[in-house]
Parts: C-alpha cells; sequence; structure tokens
C-alpha cells in the first residue's frame, strides 16, 4: 500500500480549500490541514509536518511560498494560480515551489502531478515554460553569488559554457537546441550536462533547471577552468606492415 502522503491545503477561498479536499479524497494524499494561514505552533508541539503544501496564489500572495519553503525545507510545495501567468510561475519556481498548475486542472491531472512531485519531480504548464525566455536572466547574471548546492554543500560556480546550458535548461531546451543555438555538438552538450548534475548535486535535468530558477535572483560566480575539447583530431597511428587496407567500393 502506497504510503499516506501529509498534505496541507492553504487558501484564503474556503471553497476552494474544500473543493481540492474533496478532489484527493481516496487518493493517498491526506489533508491534515486546510486553512487561510499556516498554524506553525501546531508543529513546534511536535505534530507531524505536512510532506506536501498546495497553496493558492496570487499576485498578492506569492510570497507565502518562501515562507512555507523557509519552514518546511524538505516539504513540496505545489501553486495553485487562479489564471496561468508566467511571470507568477516564475516566481514561485523562484521562491521554491516544485510545481504550478492552475485552478481549470482536472482532478486526474491534479492528482497526478502531486504523484510526480513527491517523486522528487516537477510540474509546469509547457506553454507557459516556453515563454519563460522572456523573463529569465541573462547567461552571465545566472546564479552569480550563490553559495549551496542543492544538497546544501559549498557551490564552486560553473564554467561560462555551463552557465549557458543551464540557461538552456531553465528554457526547456533539449541538448539537440542548446547545442544548435551554442554552435557545438550535442555530445559536447551532453558532456556538460552531466557536469552540471554533479556540480549543482542534483539527478536530473529538471532539478538542474529548478536549482537555477530558485537561484536566479542572485548572482552566479562563473570560474575559469578548462572546457570540454570539441573535434579534437584523431592520433595518427603508423600503419604495420601487416595491416592490409581494404579498397573502398562506390
Amino acid at each position: 500500500m502506497p504510503d499516506i502522503i501529509e498534505t496541507a491545503v492553504l487558501s484564503d477561498n474556503a471553497l476552494l480549500r474544500e473543493g481540492i479536499t474533496k478532489l484527493l479524497d481516496g487518493a493517498r494524499f491526506h489533508v491534515s490541514q486546510r486553512t487561510t494561514s499556516l498554524d506553525l505552533q501546531r508543529y513546534d508541539s511536535g505534530q507531524q509536518a505536512p510532506d506536501l503544501f498546495i497553496i493558492v496564489i496570487d499576485d498578492t500572495s506569492c510570497s507565502i511560498v518562501g515562507d512555507i519553503k523557509r519552514q518546511f525545507k524538505s516539504a513540496k510545495i505545489v501553486a495553485l494560480a487562479l489564471r496561468g501567468s508566467r511571470e507568477l510561475m516564475h516566481r514561485a519556481m523562484q521562491l521554491g515551489a516544485v510545481g504550478y498548475l492552475v485552478e481549470s486542472v482536472s482532478a486526474q491531472d491534479l492528482i497526478t502531478s502531486l504523484e510526480v512531485v513527491i517523486a522528487n519531480g516537477a510540474v509546469f504548464p509547457p506553454e507557459l515554460l516556453s515563454q519563460l525566455s522572456e523573463v529569465a536572466v541573462e547567461p552571465q547574471r545566472l546564479l552569480q553569488g550563490v553559495q549551496r548546492r542543492a544538497d546544501g554543500s559549498p557551490f564552486q560556480g560553473l564554467s561560462a559554457r555551463e552557465v549557458s546550458i543551464l540557461e538552456g535548461l531553465m528554457l526547456g531546451e533539449s541538448n539537440k537546441v542548446i547545442a544548435r543555438k551554442l554552435e557545438i555538438a550535442e555530445a559536447t552538450v551532453k558532456v556538460h550536462v552531466k557536469a552540471i548534475l554533479r556540480k549543482v548535486r542534483v539527478r536530473n535535468r529538471t532539478q538542474a533547471a529548478m536549482w537555477a530558477m530558485q537561484n536566479a535572483v542572485t548572482r552566479i560566480p562563473v570560474v575559469e577552468e578548462p572546457d570540454v575539447v570539441e573535434d579534437a583530431p584523431l592520433p595518427m597511428i603508423p600503419a604495420r606492415p601487416d595491416m592490409a587496407i581494404a579498397s573502398r567500393h562506390v
């Protein structure tokens, strides 16, 4: 039997709170708190903290995402907005949300999205992600001044090339698209992506993009280091007397 996920639903709208709770009825997401604001004292007394927060946000209440993230660092946060806004989604991502949904989401899609988030994934509307280039920071500013990696260990920085590739990950671009944009080989992009995951201490591209978006409000150090050598000439190996050269047939 799947583990029960303790869930908190926060909204100023009582109808929305009750509606979300009803939609989750029968799923493994147990709504232990539904309120307009979080009662922190109940957790100081030893009550189990939520594993998941579903927060209804708008332009004036998005900051609560950051408040929750600071108090419950290991909890997952999904922002539910009354309208689709790339600026609002961008802000929620920066503050720590790993999911952004709009109120028109179906019950099944809501549950599926929550399952993805609990499995350390991220859920955002693709039509909004494709527009993030209009609000994303410049590559040379990305992550300037960030001190910590995803696991909390000291962050030493990325190379200029890695920063450019990380921006592509933020925009949801494939390795092929990134390679074409930067005029490098796709295999080179793959090497850089692996290096980024290792340096940032995350497991996949989505987590790297999320980490970058959450740190984009600051400035990031770019370090000098050897870049990946592309299209290096192969060494010439002298032919041995016993080696024959096969003829080519066209």
